[in-house]
C-alpha cells in the first residue's frame, strides 16, 4: 500500500487527519503534499482543498477516491494527481 512505502523513508513525516476540518485546525505545519478524499465527513473535499489553497498556494494535493470518474469540480481546485483507491492497494 501507498502509506506503507511512504512510512519507510525515515526522512518523511506523516500526519493523519480523520476530517477536513481537523486538517485545517493543523495548518501551521508546514505540508509539501497532501492526499485526501474527495469523499469527507460533514464537507466535502473540494471546499477543503479550496481553503488549503488559500492558506498555501504551493501546497501539492493529491485526491485519492473510490469514485471512478472524477467530476469537474474535483479539478477546479487543479490537483497535482487523481489516484482511484483500488489503485493504490494494488500490488505491483
Amino acid at each position: 500500500m501507498l502509506k506503507e512505502k511512504i512510512r519507510s523513508d525515515d526522512q518523511i513525516e506523516i500526519y493523519e487527519y480523520h476530517s477536513g476540518e481537523q486538517l485545517l485546525m493543523e495548518m501551521d505545519h508546514f505540508f509539501d503534499v497532501i492526499f485526501m478524499d474527495v469523499v469527507l465527513p460533514k464537507r466535502d473535499g473540494m471546499s477543503i482543498a479550496e481553503e488549503l489553497y488559500r492558506m498555501n498556494p504551493l501546497i501539492l494535493l493529491i485526491y485519492c477516491s473510490g469514485t471512478i470518474l472524477p467530476t469537474t469540480e474535483a479539478f477546479q481546485v487543479q490537483p497535482y494527481r487523481y489516484l482511484l483507491k483500488q489503485e493504490m492497494t494494488d500490488s505491483e
